[in-house]
């Protein structure tokens, strides 16, 4: 079924996505509601420590007598899931203890982005 939104030009003015999904009433009336929170902080005012990126060790081969570490990457991570059954594993002596999640940790998934 086909659909025509009609906008403003001063909605539209400054914005950088310019395609039809931008502008489906579900998203406007979304957007129009997000708008009224205002306890929205950015997230470098919540940040208590720096914000480290993954890397993958050089030395990853995996021997018999290797303790395994569970590596994961953005395929095992969903909104309040850690699949560990589909993971990769590291050696544990490729790993420094700053390597580790702790207690309060968030990790985030970047897929796709573009700097």
């Amino acid at each position: 079924m086909s659909r025509i939104s009609i906008v403003k030009l001063s909605e539209i003015e400054g914005v950088k996505r310019f395609d039809a999904g931008r502008y489906r009433t579900s998203f406007l009336k979304l957007e129009k509601d997000l708008k009224k929170i205002t306890i929205i902080r950015k997230l470098g005012y919540l940040v208590v420590e720096s914000v480290k990126t993954g890397y993958i060790p050089r030395d990853r081969d995996i021997y018999q007598d290797d303790i395994r570490i569970h590596f994961l990457k953005t395929d095992n991570l969903r909104e309040g899931l850690i699949d560990f059954e589909n993971s990769d594993f590291l050696p544990a002596r490729s790993l420094s203890k700053s390597d580790y999640l702790k207690f309060k940790n968030v990790m985030v998934t970047i897929s796709g982005a573009h700097y």
